[in-house]
């Protein structure tokens, strides 16, 4: 075995020792640059009696209740005009930025939660649907269910 420190050949037992927060493996000659670390005071790797506890395993599905209906961005557009607002008089009103009501009105991006239930609050409307759970159907093959079984195809 080599010295770590200067790289000579270590006759015997090396010599454990810390340097500036890390530990090496040197001759006799090197072990006065160093603290020298007792065997039984460093702990490495994981204990022996550790048993890792087992994390519930939650879905992120699991806390979606509720999904954005299709035409959200037409609804807010509609709510606001009757309301005679500007974007920028709603998006104050909401404590947003303009260009965000501009974007979600456009549906170029999917509300938050949060933004969700601001809007609602504000425009007295909902946006949001029950999701609706797909029952399938099993086929004529008899066995378990497959992809094909759940999934249904839109074509254009």
């Amino acid at each position: 075995m080599q010295c770590e420190m200067c790289g000579s050949e270590i006759i015997g037992r090396p010599h454990r020792i810390l340097i500036e927060g890390s530990e090496l493996a040197v001759c006799g000659g090197c072990l006065r640059y160093g603290k020298v670390v007792e065997e039984n005071s460093v702990q490495r790797g994981v204990p022996r009696d550790f048993k890792g506890r087992a994390r519930p395993k939650h879905s992120i599905f699991d806390r979606i209740v509720d999904e954005v209906i299709s035409d959200y961005g037409t609804k807010i557009r509609e709510a606001r005009e009757k309301r005679e607002w500007s974007p920028d008089d709603l998006a104050k009103r909401i404590s947003e930025r303009e260009s965000l009501i501009k974007k979600v009105e456009r549906e170029d991006i999917t509300p938050d939660e949060a933004l969700i239930k601001k809007l609602e609050s504000v425009l007295s409307i909902k946006l949001t649907e029950g999701i609706k759970e797909a029952n399938p159907t099993v086929t004529k093959s008899g066995g378990a269910l497959t992809l094909g079984d759940i999934v249904r195809v839109k074509r254009k």
